[in-house]
C-alpha cells in the first residue's frame, strides 16, 4: 500500500523532471540495505539510457536521480531523499509510515 504512494509520488517527479517523457515504470522497491533508505527508485539508469544526447544539462544516471529527487513533490511520506552515484534515488519515510508498512 504505502509502495503504490511513492510509486505515484516518483512518477510525479519523474514527469515534473522530464516534461514529455512517458515513463511507465518507476520501478520503486524496498532497499535491500536498510543503511540507504527504506524504498529506493531504480530508473534514472534506463531513464538516462533514452535521453542520452538529448539533454546537455544531465550527463549521468546520477544527474537522472538528483533531478528526480529534487522534483518530488511535498509530501507527508517521504522524509529525506539521497541519490548513490549510480543514480538510485533512496529515500527514507517518516515514522509514522513505516509503522503502517
Amino acid at each position: 500500500l504505502i509502495s503504490s504512494y511513492i510509486e505515484q509520488i516518483i512518477e510525479i517527479a519523474i514527469e515534473t523532471a522530464f516534461p514529455g517523457l512517458h515513463w511507465p515504470d518507476a520501478k520503486v522497491m524496498r532497499c535491500v540495505n536498510e543503511k540507504f533508505g527504506d524504498f529506493q527508485c531504480n530508473a534514472p539508469m534506463s531513464i538516462f539510457k533514452a535521453i542520452k544526447g538529448k539533454s546537455k544539462s544531465i550527463a549521468s544516471p546520477h544527474g537522472v536521480g538528483e533531478a528526480i529527487a529534487q522534483a518530488i513533490p511535498k509530501n507527508n511520506i517521504i522524509a529525506s531523499v539521497t541519490v548513490a552515484p549510480t543514480g538510485f534515488v533512496n529515500m527514507f519515510l517518516r515514522d509514522n509510515f513505516l509503522a503502517a508498512e
